[in-house]
């Protein structure tokens, strides 16, 4: 009660200077008698812009008798109301277009106006409008004072007014506006509206109809445009309010498949397995039987996702059933797509060679079918191959900046493992600040699954730089995230690497939890989960004294590794096996070990992780 109290003595202080700092608005020689004065003082509460319009109000209604609005909006549509006809007219038509206007929008709308410019200049002197930068050439721009000015005109037509107006400025800047690179999303966004106010009036009729379909049409080009540049989250949303649009009709397959890996990138997974499934299931029915199998490919991979361990196996078989009727059928598009499912599944399996090979063809496809989106989306499982691979650090870093220098769309991922490469040549705060922009960018951008996969490489950071308490916070921030989301094959990695900084906390217990959850939520054919999962637990055998089972795990993880691509995964694994050995005694064959893991490291060009073998040498007292 004392803080309410506190506010409205505030509140009325705060309203009464703003009355006498304004009051140059008041026409010479009015005063306000102090019953007004007080009821204003009551109703303001401190609003500044209360007091100027009410103040603006009472000059313009000298000889009236005059009550003070309840609220700002009642304030604004009184003010307004005090307007000629003309002038309020000219108002409300730059409403349409939105907070800033341009002179030739109202003209388009207010034809039988004659003098616009006069009109526009008065509402300038009435403090209502202001000058603004014109974003058409040759256009003079004004904008409202207030949003609130610009919704109280919005809100004074009615909604046949607003259909009509909409659909005339958007018919209007589809010729003027042909330089505007949002041309087709505001110009979409009108038309919808126009659609919209008259559905609401009454039974679409074929006019509505039409307007609805050049709404999604806009609306169509503005999401593919924003899927090209990487902005997921404005993709999503302008391809959803176009279908919403439009009634069942022939499909059209880039479009949804385009809405489908926008909903996957943010977030959405079920939403993008379903919409993928109910696809496949049009095409079936409308007898398309390459884009059934496009969708399919593209529904199982998500799927895959979710739960590798069930559907890795299902997307490599599809991926072989699917390719003669593919290529048979010669569509790029339907290439682009086959040759991305069989990249992911080479590269969930660590055959970083085969996947480059397979994605590498995959983008001359899309390029080919000019699929910006996916070029750009496969040249960055390119860079990860590139990353995983056999190519040492120093020629993966050339190859990365090279890539973007080809990627027209925006691709975070060139940059997230530009960073994880810095962090191995030992530039720790390099890396940490480009992932944190990185990161910043993509949630910005809508890419919430990107985001938490970024956590995997902020955990790599972390380890390298021998921060466990870092590397524990970051892993489990991203396993969080990554939970939230419902995406397994990422989280399943990400668990082990939670997993392996516990560890290196010393919280075994927990440790052994994560690892174990890691592994069943990898499967088998998740090379990189079964790798860091069973290390993990080779270890916790050994700090048991179990070193039998530890030593049979850290034998299977070297088996492991030696059929992936990536010299660190030997490397790991040698180290791993190394401190086994450790635990167990075994002086000798530690250090030999310790040896392997280091040419492992060094073929790669990796120094930290070689600075990080000899660490841990120098704890074990160990001569390398």
């Amino acid at each position: 009660m004392l803080i309410l109290k506190y506010f409205l003595v505030v509140g009325a202080v705060l309203t009464a200077g703003l009355i006498a700092l304004n009051a140059h608005l008041l026409p010479a020689g009015i005063c306000m008698d102090a019953q007004l004065q007080e009821r204003l003082q009551a109703t303001a509460a401190g609003n500044p812009l209360f007091v100027e319009e009410m103040l603006a109000l009472i000059g313009e209604s000298v000889g009236r008798d005059l009550a003070v609005p309840p609220t700002i909006q009642a304030l604004l549509a009184a003010r307004l109301d005090q307007l000629r006809t003309e002038e309020r007219t000219v108002l409300e038509c730059g409403s349409v277009e939105g907070q800033s206007f341009h002179r030739g929008t109202v003209q388009v709308m207010a034809p039988q106006e004659r003098d616009v410019s006069g009109r526009l200049m008065t509402l300038v002197r009435q403090d209502l409008l202001r000058p603004d930068r014109a974003v058409l050439p040759g256009e003079e721009a004004f904008r409202f004072r207030h949003l609130l000015i610009r919704d109280a005109a919005y809100e004074a037509l009615s909604k046949a007014d607003r259909a009509q107006l909409h659909e005339r400025f958007a018919r209007w800047l589809e010729m003027r506006g042909t330089g505007l690179v949002e041309l087709d999303e505001i110009v979409g966004y009108h038309l919808e509206q126009a659609f919209r106010y008259r559905c609401e009036l009454g039974p679409a009729d074929d006019n509505a109809h039409r307007l609805a379909g050049d709404a999604a049409a806009h609306l169509e080009v503005a999401g593919r445009r924003a899927m090209d540049r990487g902005d997921t989250g404005a993709a999503v949303n302008l391809l959803e309010r176009a279908e919403a649009l439009l009634p069942p009709r022939k499909i059209n397959l880039a479009v949804q498949l385009c809405l489908t890996r926008g909903l996957a990138e943010s977030g959405r997974i079920d939403d993008a397995i379903s919409r993928a499934s109910r696809i496949a299931d049009r095409c079936s029915a409308a007898g398309d039987h390459v884009g059934e199998l496009r969708a399919k490919l593209e529904q199982i991979r998500q799927q895959a996702s979710v739960d590798p361990g069930r559907w890795l196996a299902e997307l490599d078989a599809l991926v072989e059933d699917a390719r003669p009727a593919i290529e048979h059928d010669g569509d790029a598009a339907g290439r682009a797509a086959l040759e991305h499912a069989a990249g992911y599944v080479d590269y969930i399996r660590c055959r970083q060679a085969a996947a480059l090979a397979a994605f590498t063809r995959g983008m001359q496809h899309a390029r080919q079918a000019g699929d910006l989106w996916f070029e750009t989306s496969m040249r960055a499982m390119a860079a990860a191959c590139i990353y995983l691979g056999p190519t040492p650090v120093s020629a993966a870093l050339s190859w990365l900046d090279d890539a973007k220098l080809k990627s027209a769309g925006y691709q975070p991922r060139l940059d997230m493992l530009k960073a994880a490469l810095l962090a191995e040549l030992g530039h720790f705060h390099e890396a940490r600040s480009l992932l944190a922009q990185t990161i910043v960018q993509m949630n910005e951008r809508g890419l919430a699954l990107l985001a938490g996969y970024a956590m995997q490489t902020a955990w790599r950071i972390e380890m390298l730089a021998g921060d466990d308490t870092a590397a524990e916070r970051v892993a489990r921030r991203g396993c969080e995230q990554l939970d939230r989301l419902g995406e397994h094959s990422f989280l399943s990695t990400q668990s082990c690497q939670l997993a392996d900084a516990l560890y290196a906390l010393g919280r075994y217990e927990e440790s052994d939890q994560w690892a174990l959850r890691g592994l069943d939520l990898g499967g088998n054919d998740d090379l990189a989960t079964q790798l860091l999962g069973l290390s993990v637990r080779s270890r916790l055998h050994a700090r048991k004294g179990d070193i039998s089972a530890a030593l049979a795990l850290a034998e299977q993880v070297d088996d492991l590794a030696r059929s992936s691509d990536d010299p660190r995964d030997p490397g790991d694994a040698a180290l791993n096996h190394a401190e086994v050995r450790y635990l167990a005694g075994d002086r000798t064959q530690a250090n030999k070990m310790l040896g392997q893991a280091i040419e492992h490291y060094k073929r790669k060009g990796a120094t930290a992780y070689v600075v990080r073998a000899h660490r841990l040498a120098a704890e074990w007292a160990l001569a390398i």
